[in-house]
C-alpha cells in the first residue's frame, strides 16, 4: 500500500494522501495516518 501513496499539499497547507492513477488501495495508509494523528492529539493533554 505504501508504494501507491503520493502526498499532496493543497493551497491551504493541508496534506492529503492520494493514489493518483493506481488501482491499488491506500486505505491502510490512511487509517495509519488517522491513528497517529489521534494519538498525537490525545497525547498533548496527557499529564
Amino acid at each position: 500500500m505504501f508504494r501507491n501513496v503520493i502526498l499532496y499539499s493543497d493551497g491551504n497547507g493541508n496534506i492529503k494522501i492520494m493514489k493518483n492513477k493506481s488501482k491499488d488501495s491506500v486505505d491502510g495508509v490512511v487509517a495509519l495516518a488517522q491513528a497517529i494523528g489521534m494519538y498525537l492529539k490525545d497525547k498533548q493533554f496527557d499529564f
